[in-house]
């Protein structure tokens, strides 16, 4: 599942630098079911929901529910936002492998729940599987994942010395020429993870905005970006719609056509708007620019 959409790109395995997903995209389908199974849950009760999980359900009792609501088309959609990064890398002359099999999780949950003990463990054996096979540069699609193996791995694996870009960087260093320009205004909403931690701001604007696109910003953007409520989602996703909502009137009061740069965002975005509004990934937006 993790790796399927690369084999029509005929992507070669290995090499010093590689395309690394993180699996963020791939598993939002099933991030989606999950989280909405347990927005049902909360609603019944006045517990916690883990508690109620647990004690009334079982873990392989949520998994089974979860994937029973995960769509083909879903997938399908993650699939096509993997392809399109991949192939706007190549026009730009990018020369890099994919990991197929070994695109391996590196933990972003454990991250996000404070579990550094058991992180610390997990990131020590995914680095020493990215060393085995002789990565030497990651380019990472997802901020989540980008802020993880650039700064997290390396405060907690000694030796740690893999250079790690985000194919939004990658791509605003090619000089790009655009193949055409969409004439249309955007909003967009910057990541905590880019915004406030990785100092990638400019970066996207400046790859919409030689493609002919305006480029609105509310008045919380940038560094000083609001969240889109994605981290509390398993905990209270209650307060976690609530945070969505508010966000995304303040987007939506700078124009209808949002941009996210996260695939957490995106999905939050996406239930809260419930087609009210055009919520689009980058990727989309930058393959109509740059794409064949």
């Amino acid at each position: 599942m993790v790796y399927e959409w690369a084999y029509k790109l005929g992507i070669p395995r290995g090499g010093d630098t590689v395309i690394y997903t993180g699996a963020l995209y791939q598993l939002l389908p099933y991030i989606r079911a999950l989280a909405s199974y347990l927005s049902k849950l909360e609603e019944t009760a006045g517990v916690s929901v883990f508690l109620r999980v647990a004690r009334k359900l079982g873990l392989e009792d949520v998994l089974a529910r979860t994937i029973a609501r995960v769509s083909e088309e879903d997938i399908r959609r993650q699939y096509e936002i993997l392809e399109r990064i991949a192939l706007l890398l190549r026009r730009a002359g990018v020369d890099y492998g994919y990991l197929y099999e070994d695109d391996v999780y590196p933990g972003t949950v454990l991250y996000l729940l404070g579990l550094e003990d058991e992180l610390r463990d997990y990131a020590r054996e995914v680095y020493g599987r990215l060393k085995a096979l002789n990565v030497k540069m990651l380019i990472t699609i997802d901020p989540h994942t980008t802020h993880l193996m650039k700064h997290v791995y390396r405060e907690m694996v000694e030796g740690y010395d893999i250079q790690v870009k985000s194919y939004v960087e990658v791509l605003a260093e090619r000089e790009l020429t655009p193949i055409r320009n969409v004439n249309s205004t955007i909003v967009i909403h910057d990541p905590c993870y880019y915004a406030r931690y990785l100092n990638v701001v400019e970066e996207p604007r400046k790859l919409l905005r030689r493609g002919g696109l305006i480029v609105k910003d509310v008045a919380r953007s940038g560094r000083l970006t609001s969240c889109c409520g994605g981290p509390l989602e398993f905990i209270t996703p209650r307060l976690a719609e609530s945070i969505t909502r508010l966000r995304l009137e303040e987007l939506k009061s700078a124009g209808e056509n949002i941009v996210t740069l996260c695939p957490i965002c995106y999905l939050r975005f996406s239930i809260a708007g419930n087609g009210s509004v055009s919520i689009s990934d980058l990727a989309d937006y930058l393959y109509t620019i740059y794409g064949d």
